[in-house]
Formats: C-alpha cells, sequence, structure tokens
C-alpha cells in the first residue's frame, strides 16, 4: 500500500486517532477502480465522527485520482463496521471465505463497492 497508494491520518493536535490506506489500481482497464486497505480509528476516538472525516478523505483522494469505484473487505462477523460502510454507500457484492485464520479461528470477509460518480 505504501509504494503504490496513499495512508491517510487524522489527527488531534500531535495524535494520530485515525488512519486509512487508498491504492487506485494501475492496470489501464482498472484504474477507475481503488481500493481501502486498513482502515483504523483508535477505540477513544469510535463514534465521535472521525472514521466519518476518514472515509471522506478517502473518497475524495480516490475521486481526484480518476476513481469512480471504491472496494473493500471488511469481516463478516464486524456487523458495527459493516453498518459504517454502508452508510457510506457501500454495497455488498460478494464474500470470501475463510479469508483469515485469528486464534485458530476461520473467519471470512463480505466484498464491499461503493460507486463516486
Amino acid at each position: 500500500m505504501l509504494e503504490q497508494g496513499t495512508f491517510i491520518g487524522v489527527f488531534d493536535g500531535e495524535d494520530l486517532v485515525g488512519m486509512g490506506g487508498c491504492r487506485v489500481l494501475q492496470m489501464r482497464a482498472c484504474t477507475h477502480r481503488a481500493e481501502i486497505g486498513a482502515f483504523f480509528v483508535t477505540r477513544s476516538r469510535q463514534g465521535r465522527g472521525v472514521s466519518d472525516v476518514l472515509m471522506n478523505a478517502i473518497r475524495d483522494h480516490a475521486a481526484s485520482k480518476g476513481a469512480w469505484q471504491l472496494e473493500l473487505f471488511v469481516a463478516e462477523d464486524n456487523p458495527r463496521a459493516k453498518r459504517f460502510y454502508e452508510r457510506h454507500g457501500f454495497t455488498v457484492c460478494g464474500s470470501l471465505p475463510n479469508a483469515a485464520l485469528v486464534n485458530g479461528i476461520m473467519t471470512s470477509d463480505l466484498f464491499m463497492v461503493a460507486d463516486l460518480r
């Protein structure tokens, strides 16, 4: 993500309270697409608008690079994150079974897409 994309941070003074990665796809046929990588807001700032600021900055960045489709994966067992992304115009388009193995437990991801046009 660092080599091909951008990380955007949200700060409170000098404290980093949120960060997200965005990468516009490089293949000529796919430059209309951008993907969100890591998206994190410190627990103490969740539910206080930081996530909205960060998502809006990512959307603006992707659009400024010519992308009009934004994509991400979210853990299927994270309903709060799913609701947040839906509020920002994302819809579920598919799933990735067995996406991660954490502490011996297999989890699946949902693939979500938003149209920025």
